[in-house]
């Protein structure tokens, strides 16, 4: 039987087909697996044993760097290989993704490094996944390199058969989303099919998806069939990308309209409204970005044998100077920020995001401006603009320009000039949103010759949960011990805590703040010992720690009530007095199951006394 046309244009020959099926399928096997690992290793302790299991921190939080630099290239590395398995030679396909994920994992290294805390209110548990800003830059900058790359394969100049660069990268954006959505559906078609068998009491299939190696591996494998359906027939895609386009195309005289009106009546209101919005330049940006798609849309892959209609063309024409003069007016409205309050982490990443508006902006007025075919200029702006924004986010995701480290230098260099003074700068930014270079900022700061300034720097530092300091400080240094006068037993203060026992009881492990009450004293100490911990997130309840059967301290439950009014007060007295259980606990299959009554608070105290 002979194949239709379209079959033989769409891609490698069935012997050749099949065998990329295999090498896909064997990619998303070993990316399911890789996923699956990783997620016990965030969630199981390294230790062996029930107890130790219960207990033992995971891997992912004594390895956070291996741990985030894993889950990157299982995410990004895959998606490189399932692309280019069989366009690609062996040799360059392994190279490629070696030097890839050699990349990746330099950039998760230092993205840890940067920053170690998993957040203000778990500043007790170091990051173990990679920012969200690493993960977006780092599919963007793949993404263009994985273009630039197979442009280049395919024997075509950096600047020339820009048309390429359209049919390739479209296909990919389309491959990969509609891939997505299958897998999605898949594992929605699971569910619905165990929910069916459930209803007549059969639960093997509820039981399987509970299971994160299936779902991990199926969610993968169909991934990857996804991927080789629409690279083998590349023409199931080229009718949708197109009827896309096309709509999208025909939102550009609207947008070009309402964005030059908006320009149009700005003599009249003046830029003062504006500017009081205080997101303005968030929200020009983002017109530039919307206008940018849409003309994309339009040119498509620059064949001018198929303009668009006239009314596209002029819409064309007249976007490249709007999105320059909307660039330039972000720009400004960034500056005035700057040069009101200093540079931030935000304000950094925002200029960077108007340095390529502006790039673009430019280059399609220029487009714009010049005779001949429609906009002919798109085609090297557009590759020289992807070649800048490499540049731009190597220098983001790295010391070049962190924007961490380019805001703390900001904001001391405007303390240092006198624009702020002590009492109104921002200590918490250095603290909470600046890395370890905030850190190392308000460690020079508390240091400082100026009395005032070194004054709050040092009670900044030994300040609420969530600081740099606190972790790295001896467990139990930022511990008061109640009642006044009460030590804590010295098989406590030696005890090696786990994450687990103490993720509401963080001073146990570093310096972070809490009062720890000792209650009941008895010949060999006090009876419980409740770690209440402090800080901008304080809960009204308590970690109690007794002995165990052994004499090990170990920690017994939790405590609530404490926000009724005079009762942490009077614990902290010492003032306490046991009572037998109101409830029976419950014994299930050998478990025993402790029950928690409620708190009357009409019972509260008005105050301790």
């Amino acid at each position: 039987m002979q194949m239709s046309s379209d079959e033989q244009a769409d891609g490698p020959g069935h012997a050749k087909s099949g065998r990329v099926m295999l090498y896909r399928l064997g990619i998303g096997l070993l990316q399911g697996l890789l996923a699956w690992r990783l997620w016990e290793a965030s969630d199981r302790a390294a230790s062996s044993g029930r107890a130790a299991v219960a207990l033992a921190p995971s891997w992912a939080a004594t390895h956070p760097m291996r741990f985030a630099a894993l889950t990157l290239c299982t995410a990004f590395l895959p998606l490189v290989a399932l692309a280019q398995v069989g366009s690609m030679r062996a040799r360059r396909l392994l190279a490629y993704l070696a030097l890839a994920g050699a990349a990746l994992a330099a950039l998760c290294a230092y993205d840890i490094w940067r920053n170690p805390s998993s957040g203000i209110w778990q500043g007790s548990m170091p990051r173990s996944t990679p920012s969200f800003q690493l993960i977006c830059c780092s599919a963007v900058g793949l993404f263009i390199v994985n273009q630039l790359l197979e442009h280049r394969a395919r024997g075509h100049a950096l600047y020339r058969d820009y048309f390429s660069y359209f049919e390739q990268g479209w296909l990919r954006i389309s491959q990969l989303a509609l891939a997505a959505l299958f897998s999605g559906l898949s594992l929605a078609v699971l569910a619905l099919g165990a929910a069916l068998f459930a209803l007549v009491g059969m639960h093997w299939l509820l039981r399987l998806l509970a299971h994160p190696w299936f779902s991990c591996v199926e969610a993968a494998m169909v991934f990857a069939v996804g991927v080789h359906v629409t690279d083998v027939r590349p023409s199931l895609l080229r009718g949708t990308r197109n009827l896309l386009l096309g709509l999208l195309a025909w939102l550009l005289p609207l947008v070009v309209l309402l964005g030059w009106g908006f320009l149009a009546v700005l003599p009249f209101t003046t830029l003062r409204p504006l500017w009081n919005t205080r997101f303005a330049a968030a929200l020009l940006l983002w017109a530039v970005a919307g206008t940018l798609v849409l003309l994309n849309a339009a040119y498509k892959d620059g064949d001018h044998a198929k303009e668009p209609a006239a009314v596209l063309r002029w819409s064309g024409r007249a976007a490249g100077p709007m999105m320059l003069i909307f660039s330039i007016m972000a720009g400004y409205a960034i500056g005035l920020r700057v040069a009101q309050y200093g540079w931030t982490t935000e304000r950094v990443l925002a200029m960077a995001v108007d340095a390529v508006a502006l790039l673009y902006g430019a280059g399609y007025a220029w487009a714009a401006l010049r005779p001949g075919p429609w906009l002919r200029l798109l085609e090297p702006v557009n590759i020289g603009a992807s070649l800048f924004i490499l540049a731009v986010l190597v220098a983001l995701l790295t010391p070049l320009a962190d924007p961490g480290r380019l805001a703390v230098d900001s904001q001391l260099a405007r303390l240092r000039e006198g624009k702020v003074s002590a009492q109104t700068f921002d200590f918490s930014f250095l603290r909470l949103n600046a890395g370890r270079y905030g850190q190392r900022a308000l460690h020079q700061l508390a240091a400082s010759p100026d009395a005032s300034v070194a004054s709050l720097a040092q009670k900044t530092l030994a300040g609420e949960t969530g600081t740099f300091a606190a972790l790295h400080r001896p467990a139990l240094s930022g511990a008061r011990i109640y009642p006044p006068g009460a030590e804590l037993p010295a098989d406590f203060r030696a005890r090696d805590w786990s994450a687990r026992e103490t993720y509401d009881a963080a001073c146990l492990i570093n310096g972070m703040p809490c009062e720890i009450l000792a209650l009941l004293p008895q010949a060999d100490g006090p009876r419980y010992l409740l770690v209440h911990q402090l800080g901008r997130f304080t809960v009204p309840s308590a970690a109690v720690f007794a002995r165990d059967a052994q004499g090990r301290w170990t920690r017994v439950g939790t405590i609530g009530g404490l926000d009724c009014p005079g009762v942490l007060q009077a614990l902290r007295e010492g003032q306490a007095t046991p009572l037998p259980a109101r409830h029976e606990d419950l014994q299930v299959l050998g478990v025993r199951l402790r029950l928690l009554p409620s708190i009357d608070f009409r019972q509260c105290p008005a105050s301790g006394k």
